[in-house]
């Protein structure tokens, strides 16, 4: 039920592939819902380039930002990157199906956050992160605000795609909760 949020994904270790050949260190973006986002990563590409770009999507149109020119450019793919990258049913499979669930560093009333942690089948990422490992989990660590019950960091564990390398570890934060954002074409 969120109108909007933001949120950003980064790697203690390893990194995500994007694209053959194209590995994202961090992203950080804004969602508004139904049809708006608005994403930057670095990363790297080839044997080491560094790259940094963005891409922002409104309706079914959409921008991409050159990452040698650093200007914007209309991108007439037809592609919705929300169609596969939906990070709302990402984050809510995350929450439904943590496995043998259990609140770490109970601090009674005190705290203002839950802290759990649990076994998740990588395939509950894939809203996230594309294609997965079949019949893989991953260990997970979800910090969740007591008041709200909104999702503000997730901490997982373990190889998820294909290209992962062992031990590879992706926190994704969440905040800016229904605040007023706007995304605008860059253009």
């Amino acid at each position: 039920g969120l109108r909007s949020f933001e949120f950003k994904l980064t790697h203690e270790d390893g990194s995500t592939q994007l694209f053959p050949g194209l590995f994202i260190e961090t992203a950080q973006g804004t969602i508004i819902n139904p049809d708006k986002i608005s994403v930057e990563f670095i990363g790297t590409f080839g044997t080491g380039f560094a790259v940094k770009s963005g891409l922002i999507t409104i309706g079914v149109d959409s921008y991409m930002l050159n990452p040698l020119t650093g200007e914007w450019s209309v991108e007439e793919t037809g592609v919705n990157p929300l169609e596969f990258f939906t990070p709302q049913a990402g984050i809510a499979g995350m929450m439904i199906q943590l496995e043998s669930a259990r609140q770490i560093k109970d601090e009674g009333n005190r705290t203002k956050v839950y802290q759990l942690v649990g076994d998740l089948a990588s395939k509950a990422l894939s809203p996230l992160l594309g294609a997965t490992l079949k019949d893989a989990k991953v260990n997970v660590e979800l910090t969740i605000d007591t008041k709200t019950y909104f999702l503000l960091k997730a901490r997982v564990s373990g190889r998820v795609t294909p290209t992962d390398v062992d031990g590879v570890i992706r926190v994704i934060t969440l905040s800016g909760f229904n605040e007023s954002i706007s995304i605008e074409p860059p253009i």
